[in-house]
């Protein structure tokens, strides 16, 4: 064999080599990419039961002992249905849109805070908590449906109940505090509202499920 044919068999046989290892590092980058997101996703579920055991043991007593204090000091609003508050964003703006009677509890709710300093710190205490409880979720590191269920109602009630504040001290087009906080209300509150009706409407699972896929809120992180 000539020098020519053995240099043309060898460049033949390091192209197929060359393919075959380029096959396998292709092979080996797909695995891993798949384990990856099964451990994110297994590492995202693990830290969705401990964000839920906290959000049990830790953030609803302090909610219950501020719906404690509030009717204490006279501030227990009873027959109020939240979920008829038509606010997005919790800017002090957004006040002027209400109904009358969100008006009204917006007045008596400041009034308390000026009056009752603890239960206006409790608050503050309270949102601190589910700002560091919200973050998990809206930027992917806890996995959002392992959660939804079990607490989105506590959630969105009290942070609903606390718009008075929120609305205070939040302005519209600049930094603003809790907004981890109100962004997760937003999405919450939407599936609350439609799974509420679930059963009463067709189509009503396509509506959620649209909302799944156009949720601004970010999947765990490396499950993407």
């Amino acid at each position: 064999m000539s020098f020519k044919e053995w240099s043309d068999l060898l460049s033949n046989l390091a192209e197929i080599l060359i393919a075959v290892i380029g096959f396998i590092v292709f092979w080996q980058l797909n695995q891993a990419k798949k384990d990856l997101k099964i451990r994110s996703k297994r590492d995202a579920g693990s830290i969705s039961v401990q964000l839920a055991e906290v959000y049990r043991k830790e953030i609803i007593p302090m909610i219950n002992k501020f719906y404690d204090l509030s009717h204490n000091c006279g501030f227990g609003i009873v027959n109020v249905n939240f979920e008829n508050l038509k606010i997005d964003d919790f800017f002090d703006e957004d006040i002027d849109t209400l109904s009358q009677e969100f008006k009204n509890i917006n007045q008596i709710s400041l009034d308390v805070y000026r009056k009752h300093q603890e239960i206006r710190d409790l608050d503050i205490e309270i949102l601190n908590a589910l700002e560091s409880f919200a973050i998990n979720i809206t930027k992917g590191i806890a996995d959002e449906a392992v959660i939804f269920e079990g607490l989105a109602q506590t959630y969105c009630n009290f942070v609903a109940r606390s718009f008075p504040f929120l609305c205070k001290i939040r302005k519209r087009g600049q930094f603003n505090l809790y907004q981890n906080v109100v962004e997760l209300y937003k999405e919450w509150s939407k599936k609350i509202k439609l799974t509420g009706l679930s059963n009463k409407e067709n189509g009503i699972r396509e509506e959620f499920n649209k909302i799944n896929t156009g949720s601004r809120l970010k999947p765990p992180i490396g499950t993407r």
